[in-house]
This record gives structure tokens, C-alpha cells and sequence, in this order.
């Protein structure tokens, strides 16, 4: 029986459609008449479901076309009361806000994400060509394959290995050589070579361990720290036990991007053991505040925030020039090399060479030979404390660092570039901080400052629109960049997702301008059009 409740028409109009849509090769459109006459209304349509229990196939046939222009003029009725809603500035606005929020924090596309990185890369390329840094007192020795077979000398030299991985008497001997045999002994030494576990085919390392043990307990020596692993690379008890249990400092961490933390775990492998170290560039840092007798109360590892790189070069002309004429051509270059990467996709800019960072690099095979190379960093005092890192750089170990600056570079120099930062600016060191709410924060403020440019736009608008965006694309980049200073040079802070602005904000604006036009001439018609109507009733 069909319901009888004239509340139920439309579940009833529905079902009907469908049975419909099952029955339509028995009957055909020549008996339907298409008039309005023959067209039957809600009531009708009521009364005739209350009489017929079988309705008649023909009004059935009528019922799709009703039910499309009822919701055709449900849709218009929906549009219409949305028109009338964005008609209303406040709306309007929480729409454009939101909009930014969605294209600031939500990272469209990695519009947000990738603007930011790219503009971080080449505001630090031109940051550290404005002014050259002195050198720190840390030298840095790295084991490379040419001073491998250079030291072995086939099989001539000292050195018994000619090829990486070392033999472990070979690790003592140039542990020794750097730091007994030095006329002028570095005051800490910190040794990144990982031996997770024993290697058999490299010899006995409990031997090693013994030699370390001796030279850690002799007075007026360099404190050792050795590469400790970490998350995800665990060191075997038994290779800490045969080291004779030595400081260690962890090497690889997880949890931080791109920052350099001041603390990180230092687990064992088959064992809930995790002991929490500071790492390299902290521990040669506080051993350096020691040997010199300098005030290091401030840093507290275990509560100091990550540090936050800066890479920076030595006050040298091939590395950062002295005239300001040279200078600022060199910038200019830069900044044009980076525009057209940017827009067309060339060949990475040129990046800084190695020799140009602030720290002693030095081959393994140049400390020894008829000239060695002085362990000693160039321009500290004589007699004065320095600290050395030990590294591999070999391509088959794979530990290298990908930088803005200097493009990719040894692990070892990660450490040795964090450690730098700490002794140059000591408590005042860069920290990471996301700009994501100031940036939506500048964004809201901007949003209103638009949609008044798109009133005055209305009645006096631009002769010259792209000169007009690009205007506008200036006055956004030039104050995103003086923030952007203000929080480098008196905060010290890293702002993340704030460059991204200046990307964002002109895409977002040339948005705002042509909706707030559209809807400025919608309001306009609508006036002309409520003046006509009003100007004809009152004329009889």
C-alpha cells in the first residue's frame, strides 16, 4: 500500500522514479501528454496516492522531470542566500584567512615548504659573503685514500693497510702521533671512527683499547672521545668492553631535522642499556672551556635547545672580499645566478670551496714527511689550547652532509662546524623557531590592506597592472627580508616558514583582488538595479 502521510511524498517520489526506470520498455512517450495542464501539484499528487493504491504509469512517467526542476529551484534558492552571505566583508575575510592558513600551515603542493627552503638556501649564500668569520682553534685530520697510500707507501711506510678499513694498530699509532708525539699536544681529541663490533680481519682491538686506556690516564694529555653510534646504530658491548670502556659521543640521532642537538642516547646493542651523552662538538666544546679556563656555565646540556647550523667562511679575499666594490659585485652575481636556477632550472650556482670554512683541515699524510703541516690551527696564540677531530672521507662510507653552502661535505665536518658556532657565539647560538603563526598573523593583517586596495582599485584603477604586481611583489619581499634580519641578528633565530611569505603572499593577494572586484561589481548592479525598481513604483 503507498503511505498515505503526505509528509512521506518525497520518499514516495523516489521510489516511483525507480520503479520507473525498471518499467520504461512497456510504455511509451506517446501517451504522455506534455502540457501544463495535464501537470499535477504536491496536493493532487497527495490525493491521487491516497485513492489509488495501483497509480497510473503515466504520472509516474511525469515525476523526473518535476523532481529535477524542484531541486533545480532548491539550487537556486541555496546560491541565492550564498550570494546574499558573501555579500558581507567579515565573511569574506575569515574566507581569505583561512585560505592562507590552509596555504601556510597545510603546505599545499609543498608550496610553502619548498619556497622556504629554496629562499633560506640563498639568504644564507649571500648572509655569509657579507662578513668573514676568524678561524676557530679545532683542527680537523681526515683520513682520505690518498694519504692511505701515501702512508703505506707500498708497503714502505708505517701504516699497514693500504686501504680503508684501517687495521686497529694503525688507528693506535696515528692516536699517538697526534696527540704524545706533538711538541704541541692538542687539549682534546675526538676520534670519528665507529668500531660497532670487533673485526677480526683488522687485528686485535683489545690491544687498541689497551693504548687508549694508557694515554687516557696520563696527565697533561688530550681528553678522548670516540664515535659512540646512536639511533639507529647501536655499539656492541663487547667492542666497548675491548675499548676499555672509553668516553664516547654520539654520532647519528633521529628526532631533530636538520638541527644539531646538544644531547642524544647512546644505546647497546642486545641490551636495554642507553646511556645519554653530549655530543661531539658539545663535549670538545666544555673539555676546550677547561684546558682554557673559560667561563662555560651557561650550556647545560641536557636542557640547552638545539642548535640550529650557520655555516659560515674565513675573512680571506678568495673566500670573502675585502673591497666593498668586489664584494657587492660577487653578491650580485650570487643572487642572479640563484634567480635564474630558480626560474629556468640552470646548473646549481657556484658554492664556496672547503678551504674557505673557519677550521684547520689538514690530510692525515701531511702530518708526517720531510714538511709536515703544523697540527696547530693558524692564529690562535702559542701555547694557547685547540682541539682536533679525526674523519674519514672516503666515498664508499657514504657520511657525507648536504649543504646550502659549500654543497656536500665529510661528517666529520658537521661536528666540527656546530663546534665552531658554539665558540664564536658561545649562549647567543642560532635556535630553530617556527614562524607559522607570525606568518599567518603578518598574512591577516595583509588581507586587509587588499581588500581596502580593491575598494580604491574600483573607482581609480591601475594603468599599469603588472608594473603595479610587481611593485607590490617588492614592497612584500623587501619587508619579509627585514624581519627576517631583525630575527637573525637580535634574536638569533632561525625563523622556519617565514620566507615562504614572500612567495605566498603575492599569489594569495592577486586572489583577494580579483574576487573583492567581482564582488564590488555584484554589489554595484544590485544597487543600479534596487534604484530602477524603486524609480519605477513611484512612477504612475
Amino acid at each position: 500500500m503507498w503511505a498515505t502521510d503526505v509528509s512521506y511524498i518525497p520518499l514516495a517520489r523516489g521510489f516511483m522514479y525507480l520503479v520507473r526506470m525498471g518499467s520504461t520498455s512497456h510504455y511509451t512517450h506517446d501517451k504522455i501528454k506534455k502540457t501544463k495542464k495535464d501537470e499535477l501539484s504536491h496536493e493532487s499528487l497527495a490525493a491521487n496516492i491516497r485513492k489509488e493504491p495501483d497509480m497510473p504509469r503515466e504520472w509516474l512517467r511525469r515525476l523526473p522531470s518535476r523532481a529535477f526542476w524542484s531541486i533545480n529551484r532548491c539550487g537556486v534558492r541555496w546560491l541565492t542566500l550564498l550570494c546574499d552571505v558573501w555579500r558581507h566583508s567579515f565573511v569574506r575575510y575569515a574566507c581569505y584567512v583561512a585560505l592562507g592558513v590552509w596555504a601556510l600551515a597545510a603546505d599545499p603542493f609543498t608550496l610553502s615548504s619548498t619556497s622556504d627552503r629554496a629562499l633560506s638556501r640563498e639568504y644564507q649564500n649571500i648572509h655569509v659573503r657579507l662578513s668573514g668569520v676568524e678561524t676557530a682553534p679545532l683542527t680537523v685530520v681526515m683520513i682520505d685514500a690518498q694519504s692511505i697510500r701515501e702512508l703505506h707507501a707500498g708497503g714502505l711506510g708505517w701504516m699497514s693497510s693500504d686501504d680503508w678499513p684501517l687495521n686497529y694498530n694503525d688507528h693506535a699509532r696515528l692516536i699517538t702521533d697526534l696527540t704524545v708525539n706533538q711538541p704541541h699536544p692538542p687539549s682534546t681529541l675526538f676520534y670519528d671512527v665507529f668500531f660497532e663490533v670487533p673485526r677480526s680481519s683488522s687485528g686485535d682491538l683489545g690491544r687498541l683499547g689497551t693504548r687508549i686506556s694508557r694515554l687516557s690516564n696520563q696527565a697533561n694529555l688530550a681528553a678522548l672521545f670516540f664515535a659512540g653510534g646512536g639511533s639507529p646504530m647501536p655499539i656492541s658491548e663487547l667492542s666497548y668492553q675491548l675499548l676499555a670502556e672509553p668516553r664516547v659521543a654520539p654520532t647519528s640521532w633521529s628526532g631533530h631535522g636538520d638541527d644539531y642537538p646538544m644531547t642524544a642516547p647512546v644505546p647497546f646493542q642486545d641490551s636495554d642499556r642507553v646511556d645519554v651523552m653530549p655530543t661531539p662538538a658539545v663535549a670538545l666544546y666544555q673539555a676546550l672551556c677547561d684546558a682554557e679556563e673559560r667561563s662555560c656555565d651557561w650550556l647545560t646540556p641536557s636542557e640547552a635547545p638545539d642548535l640550529s647550523l650557520q655555516w659560515a667562511a674565513r675573512a680571506a679575499p678568495e673566500c670573502v672580499p675585502e673591497e666593498p666594490f668586489t664584494r657587492t659585485r660577487a653578491l650580485l652575481k650570487r643572487f642572479s645566478q640563484g634567480v635564474l636556477q630558480g626560474l629556468y632550472g640552470r646548473a646549481e650556482p657556484h658554492h664556496l670551496s672547503p678551504t674557505c670554512l673557519p677550521i684547520h683541515l689538514v690530510r692525515a699524510s701531511q702530518l708526517y714527511g720531510n714538511e709536515p703541516v703544523s697540527l696547530v690551527p693558524p692564529g690562535i696564540d702559542e701555547g694557547a689550547p685547540y682541539a682536533v677531530m679525526v674523519g674519514v672521507v672516503m666515498p664508499s662510507t657514504l657520511d657525507y652532509v648536504t649543504t646550502p653552502i659549500y654543497e656536500q661535505l665529510p661528517g666529520v665536518l658537521l661536528h666540527a662546524v656546530a663546534f665552531e658556532n658554539l665558540w664564536r657565539l658561545e649562549s647567543d647560538y642560532f635556535r630553530y623557531s617556527d614562524m607559522t603563526l607570525w606568518g599567518i598573523g603578518a598574512w591577516c593583517l595583509t588581507v586587509l590592506l587588499f581588500m581596502q586596495q580593491a575598494k580604491r582599485r574600483q573607482h581609480s584603477p591601475p594603468r599599469s597592472k603588472i608594473l603595479m604586481f610587481l611593485l607590490w611583489w617588492l614592497v612584500i619581499t623587501l619587508a619579509v627580508l627585514f624581519l627576517q634580519g631583525v630575527f637573525y641578528s637580535l634574536m638569533r633565530v632561525v625563523p622556519e616558514g617565514w620566507l615562504s611569505l614572500i612567495a605566498v603572499i603575492p599569489l594569495l593577494r592577486e586572489v583577494v583582488l580579483r574576487n573583492e572586484a567581482a564582488t564590488l561589481q555584484l554589489k554595484e548592479k544590485k544597487i543600479v538595479t534596487n534604484k530602477k525598481a524603486f524609480t519605477s513604483e513611484k512612477t504612475p
